[in-house]
């Protein structure tokens, strides 16, 4: 499946990144290769523009086969240039998959409150895990260890592979 999402994505990730100090690139290259080439899994993308027609928020996401017995989505990868897109793209896609049938919807997410704070007004709630998170600081960077592993720093979803 080429072509996933386009040059609008690019914008997006643009005016997003600076928001997030540790995150993988979320251009459409990475996005396409990360998403949309793999020929085992169907992702789709649910994208939430402003009046001017700009993209400021996506997700994407893939969803179960509504007959199985407990159908549930799967947000892999979450976007947002500001707190209102933010909050719109998580309350769009869980009502979206909704009318598909879908009995919930779960995500991967380490990271900004920016993010977090929008699942949590939109009814996701934080589970318990045993998922770790472990990093390594070049020397170089050590000076500043406190600042960089902080949560606010990140912005990890299943983008950055299953962690």
């Amino acid at each position: 499946m080429a072509g996933l999402v386009d040059a609008r994505f690019d914008a997006l990730w643009e005016a997003a990144a600076p928001r997030f100090g540790i995150a993988t690139e979320r251009s459409s290259a990475y996005l396409n290769w990360r998403y949309g080439l793999d020929p085992q899994l169907k992702y789709r993308t649910l994208a939430v523009h402003n009046e001017r027609g700009e993209l400021r928020s996506d997700a994407i996401y893939q969803f179960r086969d509504p007959e199985e017995s407990l159908p549930f989505g799967a947000t892999v990868d979450v976007m947002a240039v500001d707190p209102q897109s933010a909050h719109v793209v998580p309350a769009s896609l869980s009502s979206h998959l909704r009318r598909l049938g879908a009995t919930g919807v779960q995500m991967l997410y380490f990271g900004s409150p920016l993010i977090e704070e929008a699942l949590q007004r939109c009814g996701y709630f934080r589970r318990s895990s045993d998922v770790h998170l472990m990093a390594h600081l070049h020397p170089s960077l050590q000076p500043r260890e406190a600042e960089l592993l902080a949560p606010v720093c990140w912005h990890m979803t299943e983008a950055e592979g299953k962690f």
